[in-house]
Order: structure tokens, then sequence, then C-alpha cells
């Protein structure tokens, strides 16, 4: 998947297009994970296989990332996902994970990105540059 391929849900998929960013996120890490690759009509596909197994609810709240990470990449894993705050020793030492999630918080919404090895991927801005605006609340692990 490509950076900003929310928007190609634009007009398609209301949720993806709207709330997908958390759901988008942990694709793509399995994606990188694995070398699998979702295009359009597998990432609708594998969204209703979530949906039906109950790891993503309304608006695309996802209820289990681990589950979904999982099944995309044809894994067995992960168990859970851990939230952590900024001022956790792990993120204070430089400890983190090579690979976790940003929950960045905005007053009226929350946006999510992936850091991979180091790497920032965007599933809303197809340039890595627009998620400079976002401040990290917390990070969330698999585990």
């Amino acid at each position: 998947m490509k950076q900003g391929v929310q928007d190609t849900f634009k007009g398609i998929h209301y949720e993806l297009y709207t709330y997908g960013c958390y759901f988008f996120d942990i694709l793509r890490w399995a994606e990188l994970d694995s070398e699998k690759e979702f295009n359009g009509n597998d990432i609708l596909n594998f969204f209703s296989a979530c949906k039906n197994a109950g790891l993503i609810g309304n608006e695309c709240f996802v209820n289990n990332a681990a589950g979904i990470y999982n099944m995309a990449a044809g894994v067995n894993k992960y168990k859970d996902v851990r939230k952590i705050f900024l001022t956790s020793s792990e993120v204070a030492e430089k400890k983190m994970p090579a690979s976790y999630i940003i929950c960045n918080k905005k007053p009226m919404y929350t946006h999510f990105t992936l850091c991979h090895k180091g790497i920032l991927w965007d599933s809303k801005f197809p340039d890595r540059l627009g998620a400079l605006e976002y401040k990290p609340d917390s990070y969330r692990i698999l585990i």
C-alpha cells in the first residue's frame, strides 16, 4: 500500500475513507512484515472479513489490533495491543520496539500513523510531511 491510501476510498467506502487510519496502519505493518501486498479489492474484502469476525466495529473502530495483524500476515504472532503513554520509561529510555503505531490527538479527532523500523508511514497523507503537524499522545504496540 502506498501512503495516502485512505484517499483512494473517497466515494467508494465511507468508513475506510473517514475513519480507517488505525486499520490501514495495522494492515501496512502486516504487509511489511509478511511481504504480502494489499490492493483496493483486497483491502475491501479483508475489511469485510475483519468486520464479520468482530475485529472491527462501527466507524472502523479497531476492537482487536493483534487479530487484524495476525489475519493479514497469516501468522499467530501477537495476542494483544498495549498503550504506552509519552511519559513511560520505555519512551524516555528510547526502548520502543522496531515498529509501533503513534496515536496523534487533535481537539476534534484522533489520527494514527505507523512507525516501522524508523520510517513514518501515514495512510492519510501521500507524503510524510503531512504527518509532521501531529502531536503524539501515546503509542500502540502489539504484544
